[in-house]
């Protein structure tokens, strides 16, 4: 199974990515300097990690939406995956 494509919206400064497909012969992600490169990785990473870290709306929230949104469960990440040949079975 391979990461085809993601989303990252309202995390620190990325309000909304897009959706980004995931060339599988690519692995970079570039961008100009404070145009949220890290902030993406990290909630991909925050999706589903092995050291326990769990979104924190205090820090991860954009600041301008923290008081609107600070009770609610925002969407931060979706994410959509492909089964390989590999992976599918009769």
């Amino acid at each position: 199974m391979r990461l085809k494509a993601f989303t990252v919206k309202t995390y620190k400064t990325v309000l909304d990515s897009g959706r980004v497909e995931i060339d599988p012969n690519v692995a970079c992600l570039l961008g100009q300097n404070e145009a949220g490169k890290s902030a993406v990785m990290q909630a991909l990473w925050k999706f589903n990690n092995v050291s326990g870290v769990t979104y924190d709306r205090l820090f991860d929230l954009p600041a301008e939406f923290y008081t609107r949104l600070r009770t609610s469960d925002p969407e931060v990440v979706v994410l959509e995956f492909e089964l390989e040949d590999q992976d599918k079975t009769d």
